[in-house]
């Protein structure tokens, strides 16, 4: 009969069960700011919450009244209380290069968030050489100059093309994969074959000086059956540190060295009393007929 003392035990600590909800954790809800902006653009902002991990985040978007206080060079350019609809705000402010720029956000129930950083002072100089299709891949060669001061540097690459919905076209772009051998790539020091959307290199080794490289694209990341390439745009911007080693904690703490970065750490940047990344970047845009 030792089965029924088992079995009454159980009953008794079944019934000693206690229910903690995840509010007696004590989380705090932060502010999260991801806003990555363009020199000589207007500054944009994109605004969420952050959500506990023992959480599934939320779908809905932040709204609300919030306050925006932009300093330029440590002088208030912009001071006012405005809408935040789905998560996304406009200020007319331009940014302009090798200014830098401090922003304050006040929103109800959310502490009073900070971040600084600075513009750029020069896009890069670059130039698409060649574009050569070579067996089952197209080799893109691009030199480039560097500009003063000590950079680094984030490359993309795009597509440019017809996408089709039955008989009907519009014109899209792409973020488009490419591998390299060369070795300025940051994003490639564990895997330099694999295929990525971004890169990340210092001119530490060509500073002031000029240099070559080529990218290598996969025929098949070009043109699908609703999809054809027109134009290759290749994006390479001078970013800030700050935006840098936003970047590289993404890379390092998500363990994707030479992988895609398809979304951004929340737990990373330079954001006080909260989350995200207040970025700035010069760009240069080159573009280049895709070869048939």
């Amino acid at each position: 009969m030792k089965w029924i003392g088992y079995i009454a035990l159980c009953i008794t600590f079944m019934s000693c069960e206690k229910e903690i909800t995840l509010d007696d954790l004590g989380f705090t809800k932060k502010l999260v700011l991801n806003s990555f902006n363009e020199a000589d653009s207007v500054l944009t902002l994109n605004v969420s919450s952050s959500v506990s991990t023992l959480n599934f985040p939320d779908t809905d978007v932040l709204d609300g009244k919030v306050k925006v206080l932009i300093l330029k060079d440590n002088q208030i350019v912009y001071n006012n209380t405005v809408a935040l609809g789905n998560g996304r705000l406009s200020v007319p402010i331009i940014c302009f290069p090798s200014k830098i720029y401090e922003i304050q956000l006040e929103m109800d129930d959310f502490a009073t968030i900070k971040a600084i950083d600075s513009v750029p002072n020069d896009p890069p100089n670059i130039n698409i050489d060649t574009v050569m299709k070579v067996n089952n891949s197209y080799k893109l060669s691009v030199n480039m100059t560097d500009v003063k001061d000590d950079n680094k540097y984030l490359l993309q690459l795009y597509t440019e093309g017809l996408e089709w919905n039955g008989a009907d076209s519009a014109l899209k772009t792409k973020p488009l994969k490419f591998s390299s051998n060369d070795k300025i790539f940051l994003s490639n020091i564990l895997t330099v074959n694999t295929s990525n959307s971004f890169a990340l290199f210092e001119d530490i080794l060509f500073r002031n000086d000029r240099i070559n490289f080529t990218l290598t694209i996969p025929e098949d990341s070009l043109n699908a059956s609703d999809y054809i390439a027109n134009n290759l745009k290749l994006k390479v911007s001078c970013i800030s540190k700050i935006t840098y080693d936003y970047y590289i904690s993404v890379l390092e703490n998500t363990h994707v060295y030479g992988g895609p970065l398809s979304s951004l750490s929340r737990g990373n940047g330079n954001v006080e009393q909260g989350l995200g990344i207040f970025g700035f970047q010069n760009s240069a845009i080159k573009e280049s007929k895709v070869p048939r």
